[in-house]
């Protein structure tokens, strides 16, 4: 049975996004973004412009940040 991807596979696939630019990762459907993508909203107050993935989250984290979690996970 295979147990998937290692943590060095990981941080080797996140450090390549990070060399390519990108910066940020939605955390409801993982699609990687070089700059967080903005949806304008209309609140019934005038327009403003919320960060929003195009799955409807807008829950984000930093690659960086990402880089930093799997390193520091502690492994049985």
């Amino acid at each position: 049975m295979s147990k998937g991807i290692t943590r060095e596979e990981q941080l080797n696939h996140l450090r390549e996004l990070k060399a390519r630019g990108n910066n940020y990762v939605c955390l409801g459907c993982n699609t990687v973004y070089m700059k967080k993508p903005q949806e304008e909203v209309n609140d019934g107050h005038g327009g403003h412009y919320m960060d929003m993935c195009r799955c409807g989250s807008d829950l984000f984290v930093t690659v960086d940040r990402m880089i930093k979690h799997i390193s520091e996970r502690v492994t049985d």
